[in-house]
């Protein structure tokens, strides 16, 4: 019988595959073909009270990005997993041209055990939210960032914060100035952008990146 405990999203992790196209933001895969994209993003989750636990993550979050892209002039949705490094950056090199969201996550809580945050994205005012199943569907009705610019599709810092009574804050920021987290923790990030670009001074995506500043 699930106790309150239990019923706030206990998950245990079973084997997780990561398709060809994710990669750690410090080892960018060179670009592929012509209209390839690079999808790049940070996230970072602040634990308060869950579990008994208050604590900043931002290593090995795994992330959940769906496309909408068009297969045989077909539109088709597909979603891809990356986990992000230990300043809670992540990358998607080599994605075909199309939209792109960042439709959920899965952070560490306790040695296996996972929370599942999603959003349905069905419109601008869906919110994201825990849920128990740690399935994430790959569909988006709502992109908030739908064109790439330069091959790039930048989903910028996204933080949240996951409360005791299992609700989650989401806020979003071009660039972390000064922004302290609930262990304390004084945050300060420069532009996704910029982070890749310092990253990976001679990668191939590097003049698409500089494009974008």
């Amino acid at each position: 019988m699930w106790n309150k405990r239990k019923n706030f999203v206990l998950l245990i992790t079973a084997a997780v595959f990561f398709v060809q196209c994710a990669t750690t933001s410090r080892g960018l895969k060179e670009p592929g073909k012509k209209y390839s994209y690079l999808v790049i993003g940070s996230v970072t989750v602040d634990l308060f009270h869950c579990y008994g636990i208050t604590a900043t993550v931002r290593y090995g979050i795994e992330v959940a990005i769906v496309g909408k892209v068009l297969v045989k002039g077909v539109p088709q949705f597909q979603r891809y997993w990356v986990t992000t490094d230990d300043r809670g950056y992540f990358a998607l090199a080599n994605v075909p041209p199309g939209k792109y969201a960042l439709k959920g996550f899965r952070v560490p809580v306790l040695g296996n055990i996972q929370i599942t945050v999603i959003n349905e994205l069905k419109n601008a005012r869906s919110k994201f939210k825990v849920q128990r199943s740690p399935y994430i569907p790959a569909k988006v009705n709502y992109f908030k960032y739908p064109k790439a610019k330069q091959r790039i599709v930048n989903l910028r810092h996204n933080y949240f914060l996951i409360d005791s009574d299992n609700l989650v804050y989401h806020r979003e920021f071009f660039r972390i100035q000064k922004f302290r987290t609930v262990t304390g923790e004084i945050l300060d990030e420069p532009s996704v952008i910029d982070y890749f670009i310092q990253r990976n001074p001679h990668s191939g995506w590097l003049k698409f990146l500089e494009k974008n500043r």
